[in-house]
């Protein structure tokens, strides 16, 4: 059965098609352009005909021919509803499959996004923790900090106790206010903040505090300028501070008395609970006035 240069070209081209039709073949891209793809199918099952018409006519009468009868017309039957069936599969795929969402079991971490009502409750008990004092450290003092050009920590203070427990406030080579709580097993729990008028400022007389109070079931730390909060972090569990005996200390550099900072002091003072807001707003008040008269 010889077949012309015409032909072959013919069948080749619906060759082509019928790759591209099973290449098409799942169904993302259905969901996404439904008309499109249906008008790619059509006429690349339009080309897939016309390119094997041909060879089907041919051979069918080929088949005819020899056989003499008409006996053949189950084979061809099956031909017809295996392309029918190849079809349907096709459009069902399209229509009915769709790609899984990510589940946990494959690894994927779902982020609800919190809810008004989560964030007014989130802020409320964040409130209700400054509203009282707990127990832990806190540090006031009223200071104008420069910096040293140099490329190292600078520290303003460092206190510890006798247990292990520290907390230090300084200024990080990489140019970021840190203040920096480690508990008595040696985990240690830093809260950065920027340099600048968006967290601790430069030349500039303020209030700095910085605070870390452990709660029943939460430990917060915190650093206000003056009085207005610039910088929070809230740890799951009570921190392990121990007995919060504060009597190691050094102001102006490490406990090992290095890594010095540069600042001018007015005064302050350290204590073993957390101060509350209403505390915190008297002290600002009073070094305030305290600036203005001298």
């Amino acid at each position: 059965m010889a077949m012309g240069m015409d032909q072959q070209t013919k069948v080749g081209i619906g060759a082509a098609a019928g790759i591209a039709l099973m290449s098409l073949a799942e169904p993302h891209f259905y969901e996404s352009e439904p008309a499109l793809t249906i008008s790619i199918y059509t006429a690349l099952g339009a080309v897939l005909i016309w390119g094997f018409s041909p060879l089907v006519i041919e051979a069918a009468r080929w088949t005819w021919i020899r056989a003499g009868n008409r006996r053949m017309w189950p084979q061809y039957l099956m031909l017809i509803c295996g392309v029918g069936f190849f079809i349907g599969l096709v459009g069902f795929l399209q229509v009915n499959v769709r790609p899984s969402s990510p589940s946990k079991e494959e690894g994927s971490t779902v982020h609800p996004t919190p809810s008004r009502r989560m964030v007014d409750s989130q802020s409320e008990s964040r409130s209700d923790l400054h509203k009282q004092s707990l127990p832990g450290f806190s540090s006031q003092f009223t200071i104008r900090i420069q910096d040293v050009n140099v490329t190292r920590r600078k520290y303003i203070f460092e206190f510890g106790t006798p247990e292990g427990a520290r907390a230090a406030f300084y200024l990080s080579a990489s140019d970021r206010f840190t203040f920096l709580v480690t508990d008595i097993r040696g985990e240690q729990y830093p809260i950065e903040v920027a340099m600048g008028e968006k967290g601790v400022p430069l030349n500039k007389w303020i209030m700095l505090s910085a605070e870390v109070g452990a709660a029943s079931d939460s430990t917060f730390l915190r650093i206000l300028v003056p009085g207005q909060e610039v910088g929070h972090r809230t740890i799951p569990g009570a921190l392990i501070l121990g007995n919060r005996d504060w009597r190691l200390g050094a102001i102006g550099g490490d406990l090992g008395g290095k890594n010095n900072a540069s600042f001018e002091l007015a005064g302050g003072g350290i204590f073993t609970t957390t101060q509350t807001d209403e505390n915190i707003g008297k002290l600002v008040a009073y070094w305030k006035d305290y600036l203005q008269q001298n």
